[in-house]
């Protein structure tokens, strides 16, 4: 693992529109798998993430760091036609996806004790344009916390591509 991990800053918004939460990802692996007789790759990465609710001191000074004044109204619009204010932002900061929480529906792993779901998703093209944006659904598959075990490891991936197995 290296000590240099690169940094992703996400921004979580509630129905309302309200900015929530700021989590703060690092990638430590990344590995792209195409499996025989599948016309898609599979991306798995092991992340890890600290959560700042609002109101704590980490969210508002990184809240000044992504914004150039308040939040407020970054989002407009409505689903799935979202649009996203890009003067609000800093010009340092580099918008790399939107993405709309569908569903999370929890699962269990056997013989692990780790939190485990699968999360239905969309991604909202952040492209502008004027017409509707491009949508793509997706599955994603969370668990933690997540040992560097590697039985456990294999049993995690396997468990998460066996639903394409089937």
């Amino acid at each position: 693992m290296s000590s240099s991990a690169p940094e992703y800053i996400t921004l979580l918004f509630d129905k309302n529109k309200a900015l929530r939460q700021i989590r703060v990802y690092r990638t430590w692996s990344r590995s792209y798998i195409r499996l025989p007789n599948y016309t898609i790759d599979n991306l798995y990465e092991i992340r890890s993430v600290i959560t700042h609710d609002s109101g704590s001191s980490e969210f508002e000074r990184i809240n000044n760091l992504v914004f150039k004044a308040e939040s407020k109204d970054l989002l407009t619009d409505r689903r799935p036609n979202i649009k996203i204010d890009r003067n609000l932002l800093r010009p340092s900061v580099i918008l790399i996806s939107l993405k709309v929480i569908e569903e999370d529906q929890p699962t269990v792993i056997n013989q692990l004790t780790s939190e485990a779901f699968y999360r239905s998703v969309k991604y909202v093209s952040i492209d502008e344009q004027k017409d509707k944006p491009k949508i793509l659904s997706s599955l994603e598959y969370h668990v933690t916390p997540i040992n560097k075990n590697k039985d456990i490891l294999k049993e995690v991936c396997d468990f998460a591509l066996s639903p394409l197995n089937a």
